[in-house]
């Protein structure tokens, strides 16, 4: 696979490699057979720590919480580890990069502060590692990922049926902060669903990549109308500009995709004219970020507060660029919100945990020439785009959200599946 629609996870010809020696129309099997029993109920598990409410929470001392999210990783953290060292199994550079990531969380987290950050660090390294590693062992192959989507897809389902009654109460209808009900998110008089999530945005953003997925995933047109379309009513109830702005992409990305499906030059065009554009917001407008800022949110002003919070930001990292400040920074903007995931990971641990984090993301879809991903079926083929979509919103949707809890584990999770994709296509496995 060579050139620019390998990023996309796609062959960047119109013809399908094939490993040498064996005929074109057989299937290449190896590795544990799949249990889709089994990976039904690691999906049931592993998504409902991401959608239950994260205030549903265990403290076992000081600074030491279980998250449903939490709590679902460490009890498939072993088992799942055990999984992906199997026989028949093959490591990929993603998995090396991602366990480096949630390493240096801690490290970074300790020479900054000390000892007393390991329950704080260790529980954001367990949101992150734990959801990556239970995917990457459990959804390798085609029936393991089909229980995986059909599973999100139910959940999806049930989180939007709850934000609709957020919305049309005017509350949140169950509990976050308290027991009680709280009073929804208000934005210009309408109430912003939280569903189960912790924030209208962090709810807008599941929404959202959940529609790349079921989009790929559904193979009727009344089917993909359908889950489009929830989708996309879970952006709108959120009233998040993220979300909303993530769910044009998505669909911009698919109908292009439609269009131009027989022709192998297309992603090569998608990613000249999107660099193209890119490079003109450098070169035309003097301040890039607060552009991109400005034209990313409903209200400027909000986008003329995250570029403050940028500016800020960006001393203070160059201060201690290596090791990070931890989880206070004794700055009155800072402490109070930080809006980025991008920035939020190069305070607290330092500019290389960013670095790593990244490699992670594009080592997962990031295709070289010798790569044979894209030799398997046509319908697995759409799911390596549209988890690599998954990932591309999450990074850029990372520039104006801060993502934490159970959608930090949803990122993780998403990008296991996106490696187990890439380990499949690469070494055959069906």
């Amino acid at each position: 696979m060579t050139g620019a629609g390998g990023i996309l996870g796609v062959p960047a010809t119109g013809r399908r490699l094939v490993q040498r020696g064996v005929p074109r129309n057989t299937r290449v099997q190896s590795g544990p057979p799949a249990v889709p029993r089994v990976h039904r109920a690691v999906a049931w598990i592993a998504l409902l720590g991401i959608v239950l409410p994260q205030q549903f929470q265990i403290s076992l001392g000081p600074g030491v919480t279980f998250t449903p999210g939490r709590i679902s990783a460490a009890l498939l953290f072993v088992p799942a580890l055990l999984a992906l060292f199997q026989n028949g199994r093959r490591l990929v550079l993603c998995d090396f990069l991602a366990t480096a990531t949630a390493g240096w969380m801690i490290v970074a987290a300790v020479g900054s502060v000390g000892p007393s950050a390991i329950p704080a660090a260790g529980g954001d390294a367990l949101d992150f590692l734990g959801g990556y590693l239970v995917s990457r062992a459990y959804f390798l192959g085609r029936p393991a990922l089909d229980a995986f989507v059909q599973v999100l897809k139910l959940l999806t389902i049930i989180v939007i049926i709850l934000a609709v009654a957020d919305s049309i109460s005017g509350k949140n209808v169950l509990p976050h902060e308290t027991i009680a009900l709280a009073e929804a998110v208000l934005r210009d008089g309408w109430a912003r669903a939280s569903s189960t999530f912790d924030h209208p945005i962090l709810f807008g953003v599941f929404c959202a990549v959940t529609a790349a997925i079921l989009l790929y995933w559904e193979k009727t047109f009344l089917g993909r109308s359908g889950a489009a379309g929830l989708c996309l009513l879970g952006c709108f109830l959120s009233l998040s500009s993220a979300a909303l702005m993530a769910s044009a992409i998505i669909l911009i990305v698919f109908a292009y995709d439609q269009l131009f499906g027989r022709y192998s030059w297309r992603w090569s065009a998608f990613w000249v004219t999107l660099g193209a554009s890119m490079l003109a917001v450098l070169v035309v407008t003097e301040h890039p970020l607060n552009w991109i800022f400005s034209h990313l949110t409903f209200n400027p002003q909000t986008g003329y507060y995250r570029a403050m919070v940028w500016d800020v930001a960006l001393t203070y990292i160059a201060q201690s660029p290596v090791i990070g400040y931890g989880y206070e920074f004794n700055d009155v903007l800072l402490d109070n919100t930080v809006d980025s995931i991008w920035l939020v990971l190069s305070l607290r641990f330092g500019v290389p945990m960013l670095l790593l984090f990244f490699l992670t993301n594009v080592a997962a879809f990031f295709s070289n020439p010798r790569s044979l991903e894209g030799a398997g079926d046509v319908h697995m083929d759409r799911m390596r785009l549209a988890f690599t979509l998954v990932l591309l919103m999450f990074m850029f949707t990372g520039l104006t959200v801060h993502f934490w809890k159970s959608m930090l584990t949803f990122w993780g999770v998403c990008l296991g599946v996106r490696a187990s994709l890439r380990e499949s296509a690469i070494h055959g496995i069906g």
